[in-house]
């Protein structure tokens, strides 16, 4: 029987000053990098949680409320919201401060599948134990989003299937029927 953690636990935070060398075309930190180093940070988190090896298995969704600027120190926060049997839900919170103020601002949420690796298969993890009422809280919300996650990719295969054995002007007559034009 593995050990059970408790959520409040299982938090790990980073950060890092933003540089010119990070900049997109528009002049802001490129999310991209963005992305990087919470995924990164995601990672840490989900291994230290299995205690093993882990690899993403989903990014359920990033969103980018503002611009981090060149210049800033980029906070992040992750922690696991919930664990199933091998995998576990990491959400990551982005902060950037303006360095002389110290004011943050949030910039970004994301939230990550990762599955627990050992000798190259799923392996359990620890069963997780929110006790703080934040954490319950997101407890449940992960597994809400868990749920419909499993049940929108059941969907999304049901649906792009139905497409494959048509002919082009089966095709061609749906999308009529949609009022998109055919190009």
């Amino acid at each position: 029987m593995l050990a059970t953690k408790y959520a409040d636990e299982t938090v790990i935070h980073a950060a890092q000053i933003m540089t010119p060398d990070l900049a997109n075309f528009v002049g802001n930190v490129h999310g991209g990098h963005v992305i990087f180093q919470v995924d990164n940070l995601a990672f840490a988190c989900a291994s230290r949680y299995a205690g093993t090896g882990c690899t993403s298995a989903a990014l359920d969704r990033v969103d980018f409320f503002e611009p981090v600027h060149i210049g800033e120190l980029l906070h992040l926060t992750a922690r696991v919201a919930y664990a199933g049997h091998t995998t576990m839900e990491i959400d990551v919170e982005v902060e950037a401060e303006e360095i002389v103020s110290g004011a943050r601002r949030l910039t970004n949420t994301c939230h990550f599948t990762f599955v627990a690796l050992r000798d190259g298969h799923a392996a359990p993890v620890p069963r997780l134990m929110p006790r703080t009422r934040a954490d319950k809280a997101r407890y449940l919300r992960a597994s809400e989003r868990r749920a419909l996650g499993l049940r929108y990719r059941e969907e999304r295969a049901g649906t792009a299937a139905r497409f494959d054995d048509l002919d082009e002007a089966a095709l061609d007559e749906l999308i009529a029927a949609d009022a998109l034009p055919v190009r």
